[in-house]
């Protein structure tokens, strides 16, 4: 996992890595910064939004912590943001951004633990709610549940999503392991969420009146799966 830190307290930052380091090991890469510019440049420009995480000192030199939440969630909403500060008259402006922790300095290695495994639970959970892609080389995440269908046309797939539809550079079968089980491959050229089926019938029929071809080939497999997903919500 992803994370960044900004703190323009280098004696913190150095705490925190090597606390971090020990008891995460290689299953977390950490990239540090002491000013807002450098720690939103590297996340903007460079990393191109793939950070899982950001612990962030709400009173930094060249800036304000909390403002640098709101901008970080604002570009990329599934950044988990854990707050640090040595002032508690701040606490009341945390909710401004999104935290998932708010960790107060001197820090204990408890509360530093606990808040990690915090957001380490929640960008597991994303990662399992979220399709991520990679288009012209920044990083494009989309909720499971708003995918309608997935579309392949040469080499490209077309995701049909709730905010209209993206195209990505990659073959159906690269994507399909990424898919959950409510994912239904329908077609050579298809793969549809079965919460959106309306009508399995020649062909399949969405909620949102799209018709999904069904092949031949697939057509009684692909049918024996949606009853059984059907029946399994029952």
């Amino acid at each position: 996992m992803q994370l960044v830190i900004c703190d323009d307290n280098k004696a913190v930052i150095k705490e925190l890595e090597k606390k971090l380091k020990t008891r995460y090991a290689d299953a977390l890469s950490i990239h540090s910064f002491s000013t807002v510019f450098s720690a939103l440049t590297y996340v903007h420009d460079i990393a191109k939004g793939d950070v899982d995480m950001a612990i962030l000192d709400i009173n930094i030199e060249d800036g304000n912590g909390i403002e640098l939440a709101r901008k970080l969630q604002k570009l990329y909403p599934h950044i988990k943001v854990i707050f640090l500060t040595g002032y508690l008259h701040y606490a009341a402006d945390i909710f401004q951004a999104t935290p998932v922790y708010f960790l107060v300095k001197p820090i204990q290695d408890e509360r530093l633990f606990e808040a990690m495994d915090r957001a380490i639970v929640s960008v597991d959970k994303l990662r399992h709610d979220m399709l991520q892609v990679s288009i012209k080389g920044k990083i494009c995440r989309v909720l499971m549940e708003d995918i309608r269908y997935i579309e392949s046309e040469k080499r490209t797939l077309h995701i049909y999503e709730k905010n209209g539809k993206i195209s990505v550079l990659k073959q159906i079968n690269a994507i399909e392991p990424e898919l959950p089980e409510q994912f239904l491959r329908c077609h050579q050229s298809y793969c549809v969420n079965m919460n959106w089926i309306k009508e399995f019938a020649s062909d399949i029929f969405l909620y949102s009146g799209e018709r999904i071809p069904v092949s031949r080939k697939r057509y009684k497999e692909a049918k024996q799966k949606f009853l059984r997903f059907i029946g399994d919500q029952i």
